[in-house]
């Protein structure tokens, strides 16, 4: 039995099988022990051999859990993880002066670098195990066959999401202060509301989610929805944000165009050459973007963007192969090992995650709240190593070592699933979960990379969502068929 969400959004709402999440366990398994027995080595042995059987593995197992996995979301997720210890394997598995963060190039050693590179495998291995341990025992029969409330109450639910989310996306583009030109690059003259307020991305995340959901249950046509919701992404764009909306929007092209390729409407695999492909696309775009947004001209980024390489750049550590955003939280890596390996820092032990309790109240009322983690990880011996953001295996091996990179992404996989599973099975609650599986889904990037403390942001704008549905009493559902 398919739901309703994965006849009308393919690839979005669907759900590894019984058989497929048993595989995606048992190579997650298989793939954490190899990242044991692969760091320990990492004392005793180094040299690009080392490296490529890494890179091997890796590529191995995300070749396996895409094919797997079945949920293009998931896999959005899972690939944001991978990319790094990808990146640190090909770095210095095929090059003797090549580093994979753009500071601190005396930090990035051999037993940092494979520190890095076991991380993201222990990471990776985590998350999948999280996704897939959820729908290991996950019955199809279970999958709610409940259609939506009365007509005229799911129209005011599409039209109020519609006119809160465009409102959002002209905030963001507001405070961003509007379009790049000429005259003004990304974030040099932006504009206050008065207060402080950084959650607008994922009121826009999970507001596009409720959107997107009544559009096709109410019957319109997926590309008029994809098409309505653009400027929400495109204006934020114009602004010169990527993380919050560049990807994203390219999600949801994705999942309008394969709506229209032959596989579309179905549970598949995904055709890797396809995302391969894309996956490069949105690479030159990002890398375009992220010129054009400081000069302000498009015919002189894409010249600059021309004449640079493209894989192999120079920045302070050297030479670095280029994977944008990820370069950044590669040095958020170093610098945790630097301050507990080398200065012999302590653990925190838990510390940033229950800091989340305390910065759950909105910034704009003023409330003492506990200092944002990445404040604290820029320097490092009074060397800049990052700037912006605290990667998430940084922040889970800054807690609990190497324990925490495994347990941590599988702890937010296992809830990323579970809200999907909730959305095919609740009779009464399916929107709510949808959009609240919809918006963890594409705050990825920023998660990720940026604060995993962003994803609990997003669960507390799920939860108002849920308390402003519960005050005026919507019927989520009017009756079982």
């Amino acid at each position: 039995m398919r739901h309703l969400l994965q006849e009308k959004i393919p690839h979005l709402f669907d759900n590894p099988s019984r058989q497929d999440s048993v595989t995606g366990i048992r190579y997650s398994v298989a793939l954490a022990f190899f990242a044991v027995g692969w760091t320990a080595a990492g004392s005793i042995v180094e040299g690009g051999t080392y490296y490529l059987l890494a890179l091997g593995i890796l590529l191995g197992h995300f070749y396996v859990i895409v094919r797997n996995s079945r949920n293009l979301l998931f896999i959005f997720r899972y690939a944001l993880l991978a990319i790094i210890p990808i990146g640190g394997a090909v770095a210095w598995g095929f090059f003797d002066d090549v580093n994979i963060a753009p500071f601190g190039a005396h930090y990035q050693t051999h037993l940092a670098t494979s520190a890095l590179v076991g991380s993201g495998m222990f990471a990776v291995s985590g998350g999948a195990i999280g996704w897939f341990l959820v729908f290991i025992r996950f019955d199809s029969s279970r999958i709610s066959n409940c259609l939506p409330p009365h007509i005229t109450n799911l129209r005011f639910l599409n039209r109020a999401s519609l006119t809160f989310l465009y409102l959002f996306g002209l905030l963001t583009f507001y405070m961003f202060g509007g379009a790049v030109t000429d005259s003004r690059s990304y974030a040099t003259e932006t504009n206050s509301i008065g207060f402080e307020f950084n959650a607008a991305n994922s009121f826009i995340f999970v507001l596009t989610g409720l959107y997107l959901t009544t559009a096709r249950v109410i019957g319109t046509d997926l590309g008029k929805a994809v098409f309505i919701v653009s400027p929400a992404y495109v204006l934020p764009i114009l602004a010169g944000s990527r993380a919050d909306f560049l990807m994203q929007f390219t999600i949801l092209l994705y999942v309008y165009y394969s709506y229209r390729d032959a596989f579309a409407g179905r549970s598949g695999r995904y055709p890797l050459l396809q995302l391969t492909f894309g996956a490069l696309l949105l690479y030159f775009i990002a890398s375009y973007i992220a010129i054009w947004r400081h000069v302000g001209n498009f015919s002189v980024a894409l010249g600059e963007l021309l004449s640079t390489s493209l894989f192999i750049v120079e920045r302070d550590a050297g030479k670095i192969l280029s994977l944008e955003t990820a370069n950044q939280m590669a040095g958020h890596f170093y610098v945790v090992y630097s301050k507990i390996e080398l200065i012999k820092e302590p653990f925190l032990y838990g510390k940033s995650y229950l800091d989340f309790l305390f910065r759950t109240t909105p910034a704009f009322l003023g409330l003492q709240r506990p200092a944002d983690l990445a404040w604290a990880m820029f320097v490092v011996e009074g060397e800049t190593m990052a700037q912006g953001g605290v990667y998430e295996v940084a922040e889970a091996y800054w807690n609990f070592w190497y324990f925490g990179v495994l347990v941590v992404p599988m702890i937010i996989s296992y809830t990323l699933g579970w809200f999907l599973k909730k959305a095919l099975t609740s009779p009464k609650l399916w929107i709510f979960f949808a959009s609240g599986f919809f918006g963890l889904g594409l705050m990825a990037p920023r998660a990720i990379w940026y604060q995993t403390f962003a994803y609990w942001r997003l669960l507390t704008v799920v939860v108002l969502l849920y308390l402003l549905m519960c005050l005026i009493k919507f019927p989520l559902v009017r009756k079982r068929l």
